[in-house]
C-alpha cells in the first residue's frame, strides 16, 4: 500500500517538471537543460540504490494540510518560490519536484 501511495503522489506531480521548464504561460521558473520527467518507478530505484533525492513538495498550502500522503523530509515550497529557494537546497542532489 505504501508503494501504492508514494507512486500516485510522484506521479500525479512530477508532470509540474515539465510544467515548470515550459513556464505556464509565464518565465520559466527552472532554466535548465537538465530538467525532466522522472517516472515514480524510477525514483524509488534510485531511493532503492541509496542516491540522495531533494523532494519539493509545490501543492498549495490547504493541499497540503488536506493531504493524507506526505513525503517525510520533503519542502514544502509553492512554485512561485520555488527560484528564490533552491540556493537553500542541499548541494549536489538531484530534485524532484512534486504537487497534486
Amino acid at each position: 500500500m505504501r508503494q501504492v501511495r508514494w507512486a500516485g503522489l510522484l506521479g500525479l506531480g512530477l508532470s509540474l517538471l515539465m510544467a515548470l521548464s515550459a513556464g505556464c504561460g509565464r518565465k520559466p521558473v527552472v532554466e535548465s537543460k537538465a530538467v525532466a520527467r522522472i517516472t515514480p518507478e524510477e525514483v524509488k530505484a534510485r531511493l532503492d540504490d541509496g542516491e540522495a533525492i531533494t523532494f519539493i513538495d509545490s501543492r498549495s498550502a490547504g493541499a497540503w494540510a488536506d493531504a493524507v500522503a506526505k513525503i517525510p523530509g520533503a519542502f514544502r515550497i509553492p512554485p512561485h518560490d520555488i527560484p528564490d529557494e533552491l540556493p537553500e537546497m542541499p548541494k549536489g542532489n538531484p530534485v524532484v519536484i512534486y504537487c497534486t
